[in-house]
């Protein structure tokens, strides 16, 4: 289970040093760093946002307050958090999107699905919204 863990962890900080080059910042933290904290939140097992498992295979990593609003690429913004929060979450911080998952939770679990999906698709637009 280690090798696919590093296996992500090298692709994602490959991903995360070249972002932040595009911003003119260097990562203050090397690939061990971010292995340790994959694997620390592996074994808490849950996503921060939406409390499903993680698997090794499809978590991801996540700025928790969004590069686009602060430029922030330090080890202690990062939060290791499953696929589909990822995508949600958007340029929403940490708290922002965890608030709306506490109210997403209290509605019909269709209108919360339909927001939800919404949210991944507006996130795929480049430029903001049409």
């Amino acid at each position: 289970m280690i090798d696919p863990v590093k296996a992500r962890c090298r692709s994602i900080y490959q991903h995360h040093r070249a972002r932040a080059r595009k911003f003119h910042k260097e990562l203050d933290y090397q690939c061990s760093a971010l292995t340790t904290l994959v694997i620390q939140a592996l074994e808490r097992l849950f996503c921060p946002y939406c409390h499903g498992v993680l698997k090794a295979e499809r978590f991801q990593v996540d700025h928790d307050r969004p590069v686009s609003r602060c430029c922030d690429f330090s080890l202690a913004n990062l939060r290791v958090c499953c696929e589909k929060c990822n995508q949600y979450k958007g340029s929403l911080s940490g708290d922002e999107f965890g608030q709306l998952m506490e109210l997403i939770r209290t509605w019909h679990p269709a209108a919360g699905n339909d927001v939800l999906c919404r949210l991944r698709a507006g996130g795929k637009v480049k430029g903001g919204w049409r």
